[in-house]
């Protein structure tokens, strides 16, 4: 996991791949249409989308095997938590259409990160993350985008 102002998101450039994911969040604002966006067809491509924070234990852990999740708020905050994925009790089987596992969140995480708009955090393989929890001040809405990079572009 990475975590880094989107100013400073050229220096975890890795190619082409990054470059164009790295342009798109470049060009957006908290006015953005949710919408998914092809930025390279299936192998780098965006959503946006909104969502009001949850309590931590109705937030759900997830990991992903094909693509890499870069995640930045447009707007509001939310908190994350990081997780290694070893050693994970697994509660809903890898889905291969939606690339995506999900884990028991029985233990606190390793790391626990405040993402808010300016920040991006990058999600690699071997990080579970759990998502969309609600800060000490309580739920809130948030609009996000999350950029996916195909696995096999991102380490060329």
């Amino acid at each position: 996991m990475i975590v880094d102002h989107i100013a400073a998101a050229r220096r975890y450039d890795r190619g082409t791949a990054w470059e164009d994911a790295f342009r798109f969040l470049a060009t957006l604002d908290p006015a953005a249409r949710e919408n998914e966006y092809a930025i390279r067809g299936t192998d780098v491509f965006a959503r946006i989308f909104s969502y009001e924070t949850l309590p931590r234990e109705q937030a759900r852990l997830e990991a992903h095997r094909e693509y890499i999740d870069v995640q930045m708020i447009l707007s509001g905050g939310e908190r994350i938590g990081w997780y290694p994925r070893g050693g994970l009790s697994v509660s809903e089987p890898y889905d291969p259409s939606r690339d995506v596992e999900f884990y028991a969140a029985d233990r606190e995480p390793s790391s626990w990160l405040a993402l808010t708009p300016g920040l991006c955090a990058i999600f690699f393989p071997d990080d579970a993350h759990l998502t969309q929890v609600a800060g000490d001040t309580g739920p809130q809405k948030v609009k996000k985008v999350v950029v996916k990079i195909k696995r096999a572009l991102a380490f060329p």
